[in-house]
């Protein structure tokens, strides 16, 4: 009887000690080392730029209604905001116009650009489509008035509605002096869908939006931070409960 008594305690402190081993390198080496090392890989990976639609005007070519289609001259702004302290390098940047969820463009600007932002700072870029043939929407009435969410630049009280929305694609490059530096990566803007209007009687208008158009910036930067943010969530996680459970098989 004492003998297995004896031993079943010995066997229960070599298990506690090996729990207790484990536990320590874990709580104490290990989740701190990953920590430590998510956090300096998430500050040092670059913000992906930020992009707002500003504003469109369009120059009406032709007006064909018999099929319901519109050709015209595209002119669209963007605010383009770099948000990290260093510069960022836009290359072979373009825009395509989409709609109705089509797989190909409408239009294309008619030439791509490179260009340099310095950090922490906005600036308005514009691209010119051209020839751009898409499908007119409605007719609107007294688009011009103050009630509608955009403000429309004409003499027509009447006109037509085409509904689209825009993309940029190219390539951006992030110069500082972390690794990240040596890349350069693709990225994708999609806005969310707008309204250019123009009118029967005005072969040019243009339109200013109360608000700016969100769109949505997709590239390798912002896939690793949410990557990131989701490791560092998990390992605080981790080791608090490690930490806890430590304490209580030290105390036990």
């Amino acid at each position: 009887m004492a003998a297995s008594w004896f031993r079943k305690v010995y066997d229960d402190w070599w298990c506690w000690a090996a729990i207790v081993a484990l536990l320590t390198l874990l709580v104490w080496l290990v989740l701190p080392a990953w920590l430590i090392i998510s956090i300096v890989i998430f500050n040092h990976t670059p913000h992906l730029p930020q992009f707002s639609l500003v504003s469109a005007s369009t120059t009406v070519r032709n007006i064909s209604e018999s099929n319901k289609h519109v050709t015209m001259d595209l002119n669209v702004s963007f605010m383009v905001h770099n948000i990290n302290k260093a510069a960022l390098l836009y290359q072979d940047i373009e825009t395509l116009a989409f709609q109705y969820g089509d797989e190909a463009p409408l239009g294309l600007s008619m030439n791509a650009i490179d260009f340099e932002q310095t950090g922490r700072r906005r600036s308005t870029k514009w691209f010119r489509l051209q020839n751009t043939t898409a499908a007119i929407d409605a007719w609107l009435d007294n688009y011009g008035d103050n009630n509608n969410p955009m403000y429309v630049n004409g003499n027509g009280k009447s006109g037509k509605s085409v509904a689209m929305h825009f993309e940029l694609r190219g390539d951006v490059v992030y110069k500082d002096k972390i690794n990240w530096s040596k890349h350069k990566i693709p990225i994708k803007v999609v806005c969310d869908e707008m309204d250019t209007l123009f009118s029967s009687n005005a072969t040019r208008q243009a339109v200013s939006f109360r608000s700016l158009i969100v769109c949505h910036v997709y590239g390798l930067w912002g896939e690793v931070r949410e990557n990131l943010e989701a490791t560092i969530e998990a390992v605080y996680i981790s080791l608090f409960f490690s930490i806890c459970f430590y304490f209580y098989a030290i105390c036990s």
